[in-house]
């Protein structure tokens, strides 16, 4: 019988059971996978929370800044101004807060809501504003504790005037964007310093005849002043005298008669007498040594006991362009005028027509026209550069105006501070109509003060 072979399969080749065994293998290198890709998305959507909250706080703060950077920038008259009176002497410890509500501060300042509307729906932040006071860095040879003022003397570099001025002002911002998140804005500003040097009330490098029913006055008029005060007065706002009678200079010229200069004439009764400060007398009309005069009801005040109502003496080249007005270079006066609140774009017609009150630094780059339907007191205020002719049908304004053409009146006009006509034309100013120009050193200091925008001097992030 013949031997049957039987064939043995080596349990080595035996592939039972191997499907579920690369199955499982799979199984968990999918769940490694699985596992790893849900913690790099955890991970990155971490990562991505917590970008789009410190942006959000950042942002935030970078707003509080902004809604301060408006506010000290206001009038100082508008209810939502948050610093000093411009020209007032600044306070030691002086500060304030923005908050969301009352009560969120620690309680050294005093605290302003914010102007957002306050529903749920704001941006997160909180600002401190205060003065900045001296340490090693800015302490102008030595460290009193205190404020540093904006200048070359504090180390601010060779753009700075050479002496402080305006107060360094600091500004901490901290918005908030969630999840505990939030971002600290510090930024230190101040208001561009300015040293008008203004000659008159009524300063022209040409001939001047100034005719209607118009008052030129340089005497020195507070701040205060408004059309309202225009009675006669032989009593200055200190409640003395004024002295301008018969004390030996031509103070007057108009109406009631040419350099009159005695007791009896209208020296007695000068206009807005009540609100002329004691000191700071300009002539009321200065010329490059061109001839000076009033005609028709016009009346021309000015001077002191040494100087008279015009000065037709200074030479051709003691005329100072805008930026040696205001006593800064070139260069800086463009800067502020690329800054301007008022230029072309804001008039309409062919002739630049503004027919709302200019406030801030107007910059008007050709002629312009203006008919403000609803003047008040202290509608106007700022510094006006205009580089052509400027017509006026109707406004008040408190600062200085600067006109490199001609000067038209042809309705009314009233003017606190300073008013400098170039007449490139070389025409001279066409009169006053019925316009006033009051010369005010406050009004100078103050309102053309305010005009300059609070400029950021440092920056940091963190």
């Amino acid at each position: 019988m013949a031997e049957h072979l039987h064939t043995r399969r080596s349990p080595i080749a035996n592939e039972r059971g191997a499907t579920l065994i690369t199955a499982l293998l799979l199984l968990a290198v999918l769940s490694v996978l699985g596992t790893t890709a849900y913690l790099t998305s955890s991970v990155e959507v971490k990562i991505a929370g917590n970008y789009k909250t410190s942006k959000i706080a950042f942002y935030a703060a970078e707003a509080g800044v902004e809604e301060a950077m408006n506010r000290l920038n206001l009038d100082d008259g508008d209810t939502n101004f948050i610093g000093e009176a411009v020209g007032a002497a600044p306070t030691a410890g002086w500060g304030r807060y923005i908050v969301r509500q009352a009560g969120g501060s620690d309680g050294a300042y005093t605290e302003l809501v914010t102007m957002q509307t306050v529903d749920g729906t704001e941006m997160d932040y909180q600002v401190k504003i205060y003065y900045k006071i001296e340490d090693s860095t800015y302490n102008n040879g030595a460290d009193n504790d205190e404020m540093v003022l904006y200048g070359t003397d504090f180390g601010y570099g060779g753009d700075a005037p050479t002496t402080g001025t305006f107060p360094v002002i600091v500004m901490e911002s901290t918005g908030s964007g969630g999840n505990n998140s939030s971002s600290t804005v510090t930024v230190e500003v101040s208001r561009f310093p300015l040293d008008i040097g203004a000659d008159a009330a009524l300063a022209s490098d040409d001939a001047v005849t100034v005719g209607g029913s118009s008052l030129i006055s340089g005497f020195n008029h507070d701040i205060s002043t408004s059309s309202g005060d225009s009675a006669g007065s032989s009593t200055g706002l200190d409640g003395n005298d004024l002295g301008f009678d018969n004390n030996g200079a031509v103070n007057y010229s108009g109406t009631g008669g040419i350099g009159n200069d005695t007791a009896a004439g209208p020296e007695d009764s000068v206009p807005y007498g009540s609100k002329i400060e004691s000191s700071g007398h300009k002539t009321g009309i200065w010329t490059t040594g061109d001839t000076a005069q009033s005609q028709g009801s016009n009346e021309s005040w000015g001077g002191n006991n040494v100087d008279a109502w015009k000065d037709e003496s200074a030479a051709p080249s003691a005329w100072k362009t805008l930026a040696q007005l205001l006593g800064i270079s070139d260069n800086a006066l463009q800067a502020i005028l690329n800054n301007a609140d008022v230029t072309v774009s804001d008039t309409t017609g062919g002739n630049n027509h503004l027919d709302a009150a200019p406030q801030g630094i107007v910059y008007i780059d050709g002629d312009l026209s203006i008919s403000n339907s609803t003047p008040s007191n202290d509608d106007g205020w700022g510094l006006m550069y205009v580089t052509g002719d400027l017509s006026i049908t109707q406004l008040d304004y408190k600062g200085l105006i600067y006109v490199e053409g001609e000067m038209k009146v042809t309705g009314h006009f009233w003017l606190l501070g300073s008013m400098a006509v170039a007449n490139s034309s070389g025409a001279g100013p066409s009169g006053a109509g019925n316009g006033t120009i009051l010369y005010s050193t406050e009004a100078l200091e103050q309102k053309v003060g305010q005009s300059m925008k609070h400029y950021v001097l440092s920056y940091t992030n963190q």
